[in-house]
């Protein structure tokens, strides 16, 4: 079978939506690189999808790396585990900083008679957010900050360390 899904910003000014096809046997690290090639992001960020209910309200993480053996990875989870009705819910945080994510719903199931490679993306509308916002309030405390130093060299006391009574 053949997942088709939807993808949506939250909050996004753009409209940005993308819709990728996606075999149920694949992989949720296909699925994350198949999202990051249509959304032109740089793929050295964390990233994770969280399995989602009709509120969408984050459920168990799947993670993009894999740091316990109780938490599902990406590269070793395949997407038939999670996802296997039309309606099922994902959310995939994209930026971890702003806790920012896009929606992520099948909406389709077709039957795979094709020799197709997938994962595909069918559809790209409007422009993909910025991938990665620093919160104002995190910007706020680093304004505050001033890296130089209140000592002044001048008034160390000695000039060598040859000068020094050991």
């Amino acid at each position: 079978m053949i997942f088709e899904f939807r993808i949506k910003c939250k909050d996004d000014k753009n409209n940005f939506a993308l819709t990728i096809l996606v075999d149920e046997n694949q992989t949720f690290l296909d699925f994350h690189n198949s999202i990051f090639m249509c959304s032109s992001f740089e793929t050295s960020q964390m990233t994770s999808f969280f399995i989602s209910d009709d509120d969408w309200s984050r459920g168990e993480e799947i993670t993009l790396i894999e740091v316990d053996e109780k938490i599902s990875s990406m590269e070793k989870t395949k997407i038939n585990k999670y996802v296997n009705n039309k309606g099922d819910k994902l959310l995939y945080l994209f930026d971890f900083f702003s806790d920012r994510f896009f929606k992520v719903e099948l909406i389709n199931i077709i039957d795979n008679k094709t020799k197709k490679q997938f994962p595909k993306c069918t559809e790209v509308i409007g422009e993909a957010p910025k991938q990665i916002i620093i919160d104002t309030e995190l910007e706020e405390l680093f304004d505050d900050y001033d890296d130089t130093d209140d000592y002044n060299d001048e008034n160390i006391g000695f000039e060598n360390i040859d000068d020094l009574d050991i």
